[in-house]
C-alpha cells in the first residue's frame, strides 16, 4: 500500500461502521486520493488534504450517510447533488459497488475529474454538468435516495426537488453540529440522527426526509 496512514484509517472507519472492505476497495480508495491529490495542484477540488484528514473527513464521513438509509439499499437509484470532488457518491460506490447513483455537479472542472475518476477507477457512475434544479426541470427522472450536504435555507431548495422523489424515497442531508436550515412542512417527515464522526471527536448529523 502507498498510503498506509489512508488505509489503516479506512479499514478502522469502515468497522466502525459494521462494514468490511475488499483488497481491491482499499486499493481503488487509494487511487482515488492519489488522484484527488494530483488534481487538487491545479483545480479547486478540497481544502482538506493529507491522508489522514482526507480518509476521515472525506471517505469515512462520506459512508456515514448509510446511516440515513433504509435497511435494504442496495438495488436503489441514487442522485448525489452537488458532488463537488465526488462526496458523498463516490466513496459509497466504493463500499457499495452495487448502486447505481449519479452525481451532479455544476462545477466543469469538477466534472472533468470526476469524469477521469469514474473511468480511471470503473466506477460505472454517471456524471452530469449541471445544477440540481434546472437538470431535474428538464429530466423528469425519480429516485430513490437523494444525497446532499446541508446548504443555505435547506428547506426551500428541498422544495424544488421534492417531487422527483419515488412514493418511498427520501432525501439525506448530512451536516456539522449547527442546526441544518430546515423548516417542517406538510407533505414531509423528518427524522434527525446526531453521532460523532469515526475516529474523530467531531459531532455530525443527518437530516432524512420522507414523504408523508
Amino acid at each position: 500500500m502507498k498510503y498506509l496512514i489512508l488505509d489503516n484509517i479506512l479499514q478502522q472507519g469502515a468497522e466502525a461502521l459494521e462494514l468490511g472492505l475488499t483488497l481491491n476497495q482499499r486499493n481503488q480508495f487509494q487511487e482515488y486520493y492519489d488522484l484527488l491529490k494530483t488534481w487538487n495542484e491545479t483545480i479547486n477540488l478540497t481544502s482538506v488534504e493529507g491522508e489522514e484528514e482526507v480518509a476521515k473527513k472525506h471517505f469515512v464521513d462520506s459512508i456515514t450517510y448509510i446511516k440515513g438509509f433504509p435497511p435494504s439499499f442496495l438495488n436503489l437509484k441514487f442522485l448525489d447533488i452537488g458532488s463537488g470532488a465526488g462526496f458523498p457518491g463516490v466513496p459509497l460506490k466504493i463500499a457499495f459497488p452495487e448502486l447505481k447513483i449519479t452525481l451532479l455537479e455544476p462545477s466543469f472542472k469538477r466534472t472533468s475529474f470526476l469524469h477521469h475518476l469514474n473511468t480511471q477507477l470503473s466506477l460505472g457512475l454517471r456524471v452530469i454538468e449541471d445544477k440540481a434544479e434546472p437538470w431535474l426541470k428538464h429530466h423528469p427522472e425519480l429516485f430513490d435516495i437523494m444525497i446532499m450536504r446541508a446548504v443555505g435555507h435547506t428547506d426551500q431548495f428541498v422544495d424544488h426537488i421534492f417531487g422527483h422523489l419515488n412514493s418511498d424515497g427520501r432525501i439525506v442531508v448530512s451536516a456539522g453540529p449547527r442546526p441544518i436550515d430546515f423548516k417542517n412542512k406538510k407533505n414531509h417527515k423528518t427524522e434527525n440522527l446526531h453521532f460523532i464522526l469515526p475516529l474523530t471527536t467531531n459531532q455530525r448529523q443527518i437530516l432524512i426526509i420522507y414523504k408523508s
